[in-house]
């Protein structure tokens, strides 16, 4: 290396290895590149062609997002400095070793592989120098690795074609650093926030069809396990008629209600003037209701609610 000598082992017929001598002990202007030759018993063979170039190790900053599940693929984006794209560069998670991808001198991305659940230490690597910190030392960082996400339920589970309806999941593992989280609805999606490990909540999107759609949260590009989750999309409920009109104030009378678009749910309530009550729906056309108490003798508006979401109504 410029003059320098190390010792070297030869691997095979074509290919021997070395280790480089610090830049200090070298006189030679290393930003020019280091002139490379090996020695045989005494016989050197230097090529011009073959040059070393001492580089300073890149700067590592931050890492995004710090968690990520145990049993599945995490992205994660490194921000620092001074990486290069024909650098080897690496990402080491605990015991766990990935390639990064360059995205630019500030930037790289790797995928965390699978690990143990709990906390490790993070650092890269580009051409196996340690990447370092602000000071120069080494640049360790933290990244943990939790329990796969898992949707459980969502609330309400029925929803207007038109959209709009705010769906609170609740699950468990949600990985609260994440850098994304979507829900699912079919095959439209809808950007979730994230409120804590066991909570997201989500917008629902418009449908040009009614009836029931899969519903699924995908976190940084992963699926979180479910089992079987639906989303209902309802038009607007017309009510044709309403039998009787008008009932006593100690409540306990069966309203019959005529119409159409009444969801096949058992989770179903009409609503007298804000107050809830049982219902059934007995066909797409056909529903009853059972009047609560009330304090007052008064005309009321009459709302109804399927899978604990109000539904559009005609009257």
């Amino acid at each position: 290396f410029a003059g320098v000598k190390m010792q070297a082992t030869v691997l095979d017929s074509e290919t021997a290895e070395c280790r480089t001598p610090e830049l200090s002990s070298l006189s030679s202007d290393s930003n020019s590149g280091i002139t490379v030759g090996i020695s045989f018993d005494g016989n050197t063979v230097i090529s011009t062609d073959v040059l070393f170039y001492y580089v300073d190790p890149p700067i590592l900053v931050s890492i995004s997002p710090i968690s990520g599940p145990a049993t599945l693929k995490t992205t994660v984006t490194l921000t620092g400095s001074g990486f290069s794209l024909l650098g080897d560069n690496q990402c080491v998670f605990g015991s766990g070793v990935s390639n990064a991808t360059y995205i630019d001198s500030t930037t790289i991305t790797c995928r965390s592989p699978a690990h143990d659940v709990g906390t490790v230490d993070f650092y890269v690597t580009m051409n196996g120098v340690r990447a370092v910190d602000s000071n120069g030392a080494d640049a360790v960082l933290s990244y943990t690795y939790s329990g796969a996400p898992s949707v459980l339920s969502l609330s309400p589970s029925t929803g207007s074609m038109d959209g709009g309806v705010e769906v609170v999941v609740t699950g468990e593992s949600f990985a609260e650093s994440a850098a994304s989280a979507v829900c699912m609805f079919g095959d439209k999606s809808s950007e979730a926030t994230i409120m804590d490990s066991n909570t997201l909540v989500c917008i629902a999107p418009t449908s040009s069809v009614e009836g029931l759609v899969a519903f699924s949260v995908v976190i940084n590009g992963e699926e979180a396990s479910s089992e079987s989750t639906y989303f209902r999309y309802m038009n607007t409920v017309h009510v044709l008629s309403m039998s009787p009109r008008h009932g006593s104030i100690s409540g306990g009378e069966e309203i019959v209600l005529i119409g159409l678009s009444f969801a096949g749910t058992d989770d179903v309530q009409c609503a007298f003037g804000g107050v809830k009550s049982s219902a059934r729906v007995l066909n797409s056309t056909m529903m009853t209701c059972e009047t609560p108490v009330a304090s007052i003798a008064e005309t009321v508006a009459l709302s109804l609610w399927f899978d604990n979401a109000e539904i559009s109504t005609s009257w």
